[in-house]
């Protein structure tokens, strides 16, 4: 049977990447839950799509400006699709949404392009995989990126966690060729 893969939790009927997302995924069957990680100023690993704020929540800024406490304040509830029917939502944090999944779902995290930085001991790469060793489910969790030095230092960091490579556009063989470097188990080219 095909494998339910929920993008972003039930972002169809809820607001992307929050918990509610996640829990109304889990109610309807998904065997693999899609998220993605971004950090805040403060280094915490928190689950949003964008770079900034401003899409997803009632505030603006980049999300790498504002500290956890900053970002919690915010409502997640998707207020341009939602109005006020979801303000309650809040920014999870990966630890968060893991100890909701456990034992119950598996993970798909994309680390986004935007949070990878010259920092591997401390960078967004060691931040997730820490919090996905806490949850002890370093079976249960694929790390994906469109990042190739994203990819390699997660194989450097836990090797016993699947990778994949994410791209969009370019030559098949440059993709191939990262997601070897990578060792990754999954490519994932876009749809178009």
């Amino acid at each position: 049977p095909p494998l339910i893969i929920a993008h972003r939790g039930d972002s169809a009927h809820r607001p992307e990447n929050t918990l509610s997302a996640f829990a109304s995924a889990l109610e309807l069957g998904a065997e693999l839950v899609e998220m993605d990680v971004q950090l805040s100023r403060d280094g915490a690993v928190v689950v949003i799509h964008d770079a900034a704020v401003d899409r997803t929540t009632d505030g603006t800024g980049r999300v790498r400006g504002m500290s956890l406490a900053e970002l919690r304040k915010l409502s997640a509830g998707y207020p341009l699709r939602y109005g006020t029917t979801c303000t309650g939502e809040r920014i999870p944090t990966l630890g968060e949404v893991l100890g909701l999944l456990r034992d119950r779902a598996r993970a798909m995290i994309e680390i986004k392009s935007e949070s990878v930085t010259d920092d591997a001991e401390g960078g967004i790469e060691a931040l997730t995989v820490a919090e996905v060793r806490r949850a002890g489910m370093e079976r249960d969790v694929a790390l994906i990126s469109f990042d190739r030095r994203a990819l390699v230092r997660c194989r450097q960091l836990a090797p016993e966690v699947a990778r994949g490579h994410v791209f969009e556009r370019g030559h098949a063989g440059e993709f191939l060729a990262g997601a070897r470097e990578a060792g990754c188990e999954v490519v994932m080219p876009h749809k178009r």
